[in-house]
């Protein structure tokens, strides 16, 4: 079922206070699986196991190595974390390594725990109520974990751990897994060979479900890889669900080199990058310099690059928008939270926001910046407006791609922005546009006062090219398509034969070109189908009298009197139906026309798909 085992929590904590022996006491696995960490008796590698609660959720349960020299192991495997065990041994009480575990869970927003104070059963009641005490007064002060409970066990007292499940089971109830992206999600932090079966990675799965037989991207490789065969917590299974943590026997080249690190997602979906951009929080007495050289955690990735800053520093003194430049491909996911390093120390932590980060003119930088902003605030819909200023429309779509965001949270904010009218759709093509009401409301008019002016200046003509109005809009030849069809469609423009009118107007001559062109219509019908072709006529008249079907163009020199071409081309027919086909002699003959005007008006009649000609003959169709 979908809501099995959404959930991942790890245990914190400085070295031999007892986290490994916590969750072997939990899940029954032993979470020391090296033979050096058997051998030194402390964890090196994050360890793993799992556990049903009370209420019969099965969760996953990691093992943060202590010692100060895996603190990086520590870190990686802190990146998939919903929820922490703080484990605080009640004899030493918090210790350095304490303080910095907290600070890492932090940096990556995990907020949610419980204090464990481990080894009661070494300590007298009055010792362990003091310790218990000076732990929860000295996380207060440092602003960590301020509101989770502190609970007191031995692994030795059966009903101390049940306890600890209870309030584990009450704790988790509300957190979910958020969703940025619409593609599955595993960041790699094992790889591993199973004889007989080849090439096994695990780590946690977020966002979408996988299923055996589904071909994912092994970035930032940009491989395609096939799934052999799934495990959950040690059992086989066909579909793995968000939040659980998974073994993947992949299907993948012997040659291809896969490492911790790197990264499954659906194919295309995820960019692989050597910059992100993104909003930094430092650590308190940490100053930060522009290109400073630092290392780099993302997911379960550590690479080495720099940190360069955006602007100035934040109104707080502690926080900037920063870019951050790796010296090899990553794959960084907007949402997603990155830690710094310098050396041995933590210099703060941040949020991915612009998955793909550029180099920027120095005047561009404001833009950027709001734009970081904005994603930063989640105000979706300010940066939607504001790239809507920058641009005549856009799709849905765009913008997902534009700023590496789930479509249900765009198409949320754009159906908000709808309601309150400050955002039209515009359908072309069976294509959904989004424009800014207000600008295309500009469109609008300025397009109905260019034809308003064109019919002023020439109102015997049926209108203006679509060529000649567009020039006069600052728009490209797609998007002035798309809002002229538009217009159309709300029954505001008349289109035809690429010549654009107001849906009202109706071409007139004046007194003398109206008698220029009786004249002409007469001398059509005096010549009855041998028409002159060297009759001086303006185009706009004739335009105006194939628009008004006056007349009929045969070819470019050639015009009949509409009522004469109508009766000449269903004499045609007709005689093509007696004799079963028309030639041009058969025309000529019948109607006394040069081979000139016979070609003519047979080549028009194939143009309307009247006749149909193969070789020297035509058949009716």
């Amino acid at each position: 079922m979908q809501s099995d085992n959404q959930i991942v929590i790890g245990t914190a904590g400085h070295v031999d206070h007892g986290k490994s022996s916590l969750i072997k006491k939990l899940t029954g696995v032993d979470p020391d699986h090296l033979k050096e960490e058997k051998k030194r008796g402390l964890s090196i590698q994050p360890g793993f196991g799992w556990t049903f609660l009370p209420s019969g959720k099965r969760v996953s349960i990691v093992d943060l190595p202590g010692h100060e020299r895996f603190i990086k192991n520590m870190i990686i495997g802190a990146s998939g974390l919903d929820f922490v065990i703080l484990v605080i041994s009640a004899e030493e009480g918090i210790m350095p390594q304490t303080l910095e575990h907290c600070s890492i869970l932090k940096a990556f927003g995990i907020n949610e725990g419980i204090i464990v104070v481990s080894k009661k059963d070494l300590v007298d009641n009055d010792w362990l109520n003091f310790a218990t005490e000076e732990i929860k007064k000295h996380l207060t002060e440092k602003n960590f974990f301020v509101d989770s409970p502190i609970h007191s066990i031995s692994i030795k007292d059966d009903s101390s751990i049940d306890d600890l499940k209870k309030i584990i089971d009450e704790k988790i109830i509300n957190i979910k897994n958020n969703k940025n992206i619409n593609s599955s999600i595993i960041p790699i932090d094992r790889v591993f060979t199973v004889k007989g079966f080849g090439t096994v990675v695990a780590g946690k799965l977020s966002n979408q479900i996988i299923n055996i037989g589904e071909q994912l991207e092994l970035l930032p490789q940009k491989i395609l890889v096939r799934i052999k065969n799934l495990e959950v917590h040690g059992n086989k299974v066909k579909t793995a669900y968000p939040g659980n943590r998974v073994a993947i026997n992949l299907s993948i080249n012997d040659s291809t080199k896969l490492d911790k690190g790197n990264l499954l997602a659906n194919p295309d979906q995820i960019k692989p990058s050597k910059a992100f951009d993104g909003y930094f929080n430092s650590e308190d007495n940490t100053h930060i310099k522009h290109n400073h050289k630092v290392t780099i955690f993302t997911n379960t990735d550590e690479k080495e690059g720099v940190i360069r800053i955006l602007g100035k520093e934040n109104n707080d003194g502690k926080s900037w928008w920063v870019q951050i430049k790796s010296n090899e491909y990553i794959n960084p996911i907007v949402g997603t939270r990155f830690l710094i390093r310098d050396s041995n120390k933590n210099l703060g932590s941040g949020i991915i926001l612009i998955p793909e980060g550029k180099r920027y003119r120095k005047n561009y930088l404001p833009n950027i910046i709001e734009k970081l902003n904005n994603l930063y605030t989640k105000n979706y819909t300010n940066l939607i407006i504001n790239e809507l200023k920058n641009t005549p429309l856009t799709t849905i779509e765009n913008l997902c791609s534009l700023y590496y965001l789930d479509q249900d949270i765009i198409t949320n904010n754009i159906e908000k922005l709808k309601s309150e009218k400050k955002i039209s759709y515009i359908y072309n093509n069976e294509n959904q546009y989004i424009i800014l009401s207000e600008k295309f409301d500009i469109y609008m008019t300025k397009i109905n006062q260019i034809i308003e002016s064109y019919h002023e200046l020439f109102p015997y003509k049926i209108g203006i090219t679509i060529e000649d109005c567009r020039k006069k809009i600052d728009l490209s030849q797609k998007n002035f398509q798309i809002i002229l069809r538009e217009l159309q469609s709300k029954k505001i423009i008349n289109i035809k034969s690429a010549i654009i009118s107001l849906i009202n107007h109706e071409a007139t001559l004046s007194t003398e070109q109206e008698k220029v062109a009786n004249n002409f219509i007469e001398e059509l019908k005096k010549y009855k189908f041998s028409p002159p072709t060297d009759i001086k006529i303006s185009k706009e008249i004739i335009n105006y009298l194939i628009y008004k079907k006056s007349i009929t163009k045969i070819s470019n020199d050639i015009y009949y009197e509409k009522n004469l071409a109508d009766d000449l081309i269903e004499k045609i027919l007709d005689l093509g139906k007696i004799n079963n086909e028309i030639t041009i002699s058969s025309v000529r003959n019948k109607f006394g026309t040069s081979r000139k005007y016979t070609l003519a008006i047979l080549e028009y009649m194939d143009s309307q798909n009247l006749t149909k000609r193969i070789d020297d003959k035509r058949y009716i169709r």
